[in-house]
């Protein structure tokens, strides 16, 4: 399986970012250099998560 250029930490800083008012998914997307489509499944996957929880969740 492919590794991710991304930390669980980092993440579930990037969704908390996205979920802010003001900038559009398609913003965010290409700030941060992922597809929409990966934005809306790390939501879906770590949404509510805080950034010390995704590594306890990498433990188990």
């Amino acid at each position: 399986m492919r590794k991710s250029k991304f930390s669980d930490e980092q993440i579930v800083t990037i969704v908390r970012e996205s979920e802010c008012e003001g900038v559009t998914v398609e913003q965010w997307a290409k700030k941060h250099g992922i597809a929409q489509t990966t934005l809306f499944r790390w939501r879906k996957r770590f949404g509510g998560v805080e950034p010390n929880q995704a590594a306890e969740l990498r433990q188990l």
